[in-house]
């Protein structure tokens, strides 16, 4: 058992967490002081914004969750920990959740929550500075090492690149471009196609959709394309809040929803509720027209504003050449493209849409994803493999 003190900007509770059969269940308080002053908000949806102890349906709070890593980070921890076990000569206990939150990169953890084991001291976990873009080189080996061989100085290159902070199972480190943050995204050796390109021709086709997203840029090293995403929960040295759509919905990770439920919950904390539904019909749209399957809840966010919630942009976009693919998130109830095509279409009033802004919002967002082919031939993608990704798309 023990206590986490949980900070955004200032100190805002404490967490109390017991372990059971290695299952973590908590309990968590807010600061009365924090809930009494100014530019104070809720850190998670889920939550009352009152005094008392609140225990967790799901172990910890969801934005406890969000800011602690997924597969890719968890492994990295693993082996970090396994590594400093065997040189002790001790073997190393099974890990939870609080391990893993607590092993995360402080400077780059996602989102503005941060977590000490004692009021007022150091932020778990400290860290060294973050890698600078002229390291890409380093980083990029040390991920395909890792990836293949579980080498341990790989894994040091890795973590002190706050690559433990970032969601996913793919191969990531973070890096500064100045005063900015960015996530680089690199290949995996089994990759069947170009999976970064086509994330970037993906990103800037949805920007073409008036769909918002974060600032990227592709870069290629050693005849390898790396993708560069500015992280959007930070604005110089600024942490912003955020949130998964399996926060927002009070769930965990496995658990499926559609997307008429985030809709239907944006409306209770979105401090634009009518921009908010719109961009998220138009992305439904997009995601669908090109197949973008890989739509579970941790890829939808939200970034806090004032005291609400609104989209953040969006992420993780990638098109599935398969044309009966099930998506990971439904849309009432349909998870194909063409049934849910279908499905989103004769339920634009569930998003606030009318017949005719349904109609265009897919009409633009077709006419964007035909930018595909272009931002694919900049990217140096093959001719075969332009026809393999955009044949099930048009």
């Amino acid at each position: 058992m023990g206590t986490l003190f949980v900070y955004n900007d200032i100190y805002a509770g404490k967490c109390y967490w017991t372990e059971k059969r290695s299952r973590i269940s908590s309990v968590f308080s807010y600061d009365e002081d924090y809930l009494s002053g100014e530019n104070n908000w809720n850190i998670d949806p889920s939550l009352l914004f009152t005094t008392g102890t609140q225990p967790s349906k799901h172990g910890l709070p969801g934005a406890f969750r969000d800011a602690a890593p997924d597969r890719w980070g968890q492994a990295l921890i693993r082996y970090r920990l396994q590594s400093e076990n065997k040189k002790r000569g001790k073997s190393l206990r099974a890990l939870n959740e609080i391990d893993y939150l607590l092993g995360v990169n402080d400077s780059t953890r996602q989102g503005n929550l941060r977590f000490t084991v004692e009021k007022g001291s150091t932020f778990q976990h400290p860290s060294d500075d973050i890698p600078k873009l002229i390291e890409l080189p380093k980083l990029m080996d040390a991920a395909f090492r890792y990836a293949e061989e579980d080498d341990e100085n790989a894994i040091k290159i890795l973590l002190e690149a706050g690559s433990a902070s970032l969601g996913g199972a793919r191969p990531k480190a973070a890096v500064k471009d100045g005063e900015n943050l960015y996530i680089a995204k690199f290949p995996h050796r089994q990759d069947k196609w170009d999976v970064i390109a086509w994330e970037w021709v993906c990103l800037n086709a949805a920007a073409e959709a008036g769909i918002r997203v974060p600032v990227n840029k592709l870069v290629r090293i050693n005849n390898q394309n790396i993708l560069l995403v500015k992280r959007f929960d930070r604005i110089g040295d600024k942490r912003i809040g955020y949130i998964s759509a399996m926060t927002l919905l009070d769930l965990t990770d496995g658990e499926q929803a559609d997307y008429y439920e985030i809709a239907d919950k944006l409306r209770s904390i979105s401090i634009s509720t009518k921009e908010d539904l719109m961009e998220l019909y138009r992305r439904i749209a997009f995601f669908m027209l090109i197949n973008n399957t890989d739509d579970h809840l941790r890829n939808h966010g939200f970034i806090q504003l004032g005291s609400g919630w609104t989209l953040s942009p969006a992420f993780d976009i990638n098109p599935n050449p398969e044309r009966n693919a099930i998506h990971a998130t439904s849309i009432f109830g349909a998870f194909e493209k063409v049934s849910g095509i279908a499905a989103l279409r004769e339920n634009a009033q569930a998003f606030d849409q009318s017949p005719s802004d349904a109609k265009k919002i897919f009409a633009e967002v077709s006419a964007a994803i035909k930018s595909c082919e272009k931002y694919a031939k900049q990217a140096g993608i093959s001719k075969a493999e332009r026809e393999l990704m955009l044949n099930p798309i048009n």
